[in-house]
C-alpha cells in the first residue's frame, strides 16, 4: 500500500517534468498533478476500506494457554478493527 507522502511526492515529480519537458504553464501542470494525486488519494482509501485478517494457529485448540491467547489475540484485534480467524486442530487430534 502507498503512503499518503509518497503519493504527494509522485504528484509533486509529475507536476515538475510537465513543467520542465514539455514548457507547459504552472497552472495547467498543476491542475493535471491535482488530478493523478485524488486518483491516487482514492485509491489508497479503497485500500484502506478493505480490512484486514489475521490468522491465529495454536498446536492445538483447547488447552488452557492457547485459549487464553485466544482470549487477548480477539480484544486486541477487536481495539485494531480487524478480523481475527482462530483455527487449529482439536486437543484429542492433535495428540494422535
Amino acid at each position: 500500500m502507498m503512503s499518503p507522502v509518497l503519493a504527494m511526492a509522485i504528484g509533486i515529480v509529475v507536476m515538475l517534468l510537465l513543467i520542465i519537458f514539455t514548457r507547459m504553464h504552472a497552472f495547467p501542470a498543476l491542475i493535471i498533478s491535482a488530478v493523478l494525486i485524488a486518483i491516487l488519494a482514492l485509491s489508497l482509501i479503497g485500500a484502506c476500506a478493505e480490512g484486514h485478517k489475521i490468522g491465529m494457529l495454536p498446536k492445538f485448540k483447547g488447552e488452557n494457554y492457547f485459549d487464553g491467547c485466544y482470549v487477548g489475540a480477539q480484544k486486541a484485534a477487536d481495539e485494531l478493527g480487524v478480523e481475527l480467524v482462530y483455527d487449529g486442530p482439536n486437543h484429542s487430534e492433535a495428540t494422535n
